[in-house]
């Protein structure tokens, strides 16, 4: 998992439907439990947020009040993410 993700879009499913809601322009960096989460002037901002992620309990926090997320998946190419403040992934 260790080094660059970026974001590509967010869904959210309901019921037999998936909705693709908008694209994330954000650049994650993961380092040996650390991460650090860029955003762009679209969106989440262009400061700088850190945390720490664990495989084993498939949680990634950012400190702070950032939103905190739950590991869905995660593959060679593709890492899925929910948001535990709402639906989206």
């Amino acid at each position: 998992m260790n080094g660059n993700w970026i974001g590509d879009y967010a869904y959210s499913i309901e019921g037999d439907e998936t909705k693709i809601i908008k694209p994330i322009r954000r650049i994650l960096t993961f380092d040996n439990g650390i991460l650090i989460a860029k955003g762009s002037k679209y969106d989440y901002g262009t400061d700088i947020e850190k945390g720490k992620y664990n495989l084993n309990s498939k949680t990634l926090e950012l400190d702070g009040e950032y939103e905190n997320y739950d590991i869905d998946s995660f593959e060679i190419d593709s890492l899925v993410l929910i948001n535990k403040a709402n639906s989206f992934r």
